[in-house]
C-alpha cells in the first residue's frame, strides 16, 4: 500500500467540485485536512485503501457535501468525520469496511447524515465518539458485526430518527447519551 492519499486537500481549498474519480489502494483514499470548505464531492469511489475511504479531518473542513459515493472494504473507517462542522452527507454507499461504516469524532459538530445505506461493516454502521453532534435519519443500516450505531459521545448527542436497522449483532444502539434522541416508526426493526 502507498503511504499517502490519493487525492489530497489542505489549506485554502474552497468551493470544489471533486467528481467521479477512484482512489484506492492508498493510505486513504481522500483526506481532506484545514481549511477544506464548501466543496462538493459526488460519484467518487474510495476503496480498498489501508486507513479511511473518505477523511474530513480538522479545524475549517466544513459546510462541505458528500453525495453519491460508494466507499468500501477499506481497513479502517468508510467514512470519518474528525472536528470538521456541519457538513452534508447524504445518498452514499458504504460497506464491507474493517472497522465503523462512519466515524464521527473530535467534536464534529452538526453534521447531517442522511439517505445512506451502511451494510456489513466489521465494527458499527456509525460510532459517534468524544463530543460529536449531528442528525442521522432516513439510512438504511444493517448486518454490521457490532451496533448500528455505537455512542461513545459524551457531547450533546445526535438526533437519530426514521432510520431502519436490522440485523446489527449487538443491536440497534448503545449508550444513548441524555441529549440523544431516537424515534420514529422505522427506526428500530430487528436484531435478528
Amino acid at each position: 500500500h502507498a503511504t499517502s492519499s490519493a487525492i489530497y486537500f489542505a489549506n485554502t481549498n474552497k468551493l470544489n467540485i471533486i467528481a467521479s474519480n477512484s482512489a484506492f489502494w492508498c493510505r486513504r483514499g481522500f483526506n481532506c485536512a484545514q481549511y477544506f470548505r464548501s466543496n462538493t464531492l459526488v460519484h467518487n469511489n474510495f476503496y480498498s485503501n489501508n486507513r479511511m475511504g473518505l477523511r474530513l479531518n480538522g479545524d475549517n473542513t466544513d459546510e462541505n457535501t458528500v453525495a453519491s459515493n460508494f466507499l468500501w472494504e477499506n481497513t479502517w473507517h468508510g467514512l470519518d468525520i474528525n472536528n470538521s462542522d456541519q457538513n452534508q452527507v447524504f445518498r452514499n454507499l458504504i460497506w464491507g469496511n474493517q472497522i465503523n461504516g462512519i466515524n464521527l469524532s473530535n467534536d464534529a459538530v452538526d453534521n447531517l447524515i442522511i439517505k445512506k445505506t451502511i451494510v456489513k461493516n466489521s465494527a458499527s454502521g456509525v460510532c459517534v465518539n468524544n463530543t460529536a453532534s449531528g442528525q442521522i435519519f432516513n439510512n438504511i443500516v444493517l448486518s454490521n458485526s457490532a451496533y448500528g450505531i455505537n455512542y461513545r459521545s459524551t457531547g450533546p448527542g445526535v438526533s437519530n430518527h426514521h432510520n431502519i436497522w436490522y440485523g446489527n449483532t449487538s443491536g440497534t444502539t448503545n449508550n444513548a447519551t441524555s441529549g440523544s434522541l431516537i424515534w420514529g416508526q422505522s427506526n428500530q426493526i430487528s436484531n435478528a
